[in-house]
């Protein structure tokens, strides 16, 4: 069996298994397999129906670095020449990438998309809230790593319920040596992972504000 991650037209991403056999990979797109490489750093896959365009399957994602993909596809791992599972870690990072659904609108000479969200469909999340702490709650290794290479530590970040706004603590060792974690590679990913729920800026940074400090006591 494959750990993948399923995307289909209209419906939230979830993560399934499905079998090797050629029959059962046909079955899960819809026809005729093609596979996509979109992501040169990773060992994964996308693997798709190989005429949903041609036969006017119905959209469903636009994937970055490659193009809009038609009919349902999953992701799932390569090793060699062979389809592999997901890790825990890919599987979670990849049904976040994809997890909304995408509304396609055809403008002049090209398609526009945006995500929706419908509390309706199976697998929407309860809240945005739930959301967010279930992804720190699966932080990835490579960012913990960061963080401490960084001098990060005793990380902690608050919720106020009643005005959704986030404060971050966390204690330091050196501010210049901290800020240069902004340009890691693996940090640039996580602010894309988290984009989707976060108000960001244009590099998809978090919005954030100092706070003026009125108190402290050693």
């Amino acid at each position: 069996m494959l750990k993948v991650v399923k995307v289909e037209p209209g419906q939230y991403a979830y993560v399934t298994e499905i079998d090797k056999g050629l029959d059962s990979l046909q079955a899960a797109v819809g026809g005729l397999i093609d596979c996509a490489y979109p992501w040169n750093d990773e060992m994964v896959c996308i693997v798709c129906n190989d005429e949903g365009l041609l036969n006017g399957m119905p959209l469903n994602r636009n994937v970055e670095n490659y193009q809009v993909i038609a009919g349902p596809f999953f992701v799932c791992g390569i090793k060699g020449e062979d389809f592999c599972s997901l890790t825990d870690e890919q599987a979670e990072r990849y049904k976040a990438m994809f997890f909304q659904p995408e509304l396609f609108v055809p403008c002049s000479d090209e398609i526009m998309w945006l995500k929706y969200d419908n509390p309706n469909l199976p697998g929407a999340p309860d809240t945005v809230k739930q959301e967010y702490e279930r992804r720190h709650n699966l932080l990835w290794p490579e960012m913990k790593d960061m963080i401490h290479e960084h001098g990060g530590k005793n990380y902690s970040i608050f919720l106020d319920k009643e005005t959704m706004v986030l404060y971050g603590y966390i204690e330091i060792e050196d501010e210049e040596l901290w800020a240069k974690g902004a340009d890691t590679a693996i940090n640039r990913k996580w602010w894309d992972f988290m984009a989707d729920i976060m108000e960001t800026n244009p590099d998809n940074s978090p919005v954030s504000e100092d706070l003026h400090l009125v108190f402290h006591l050693d």
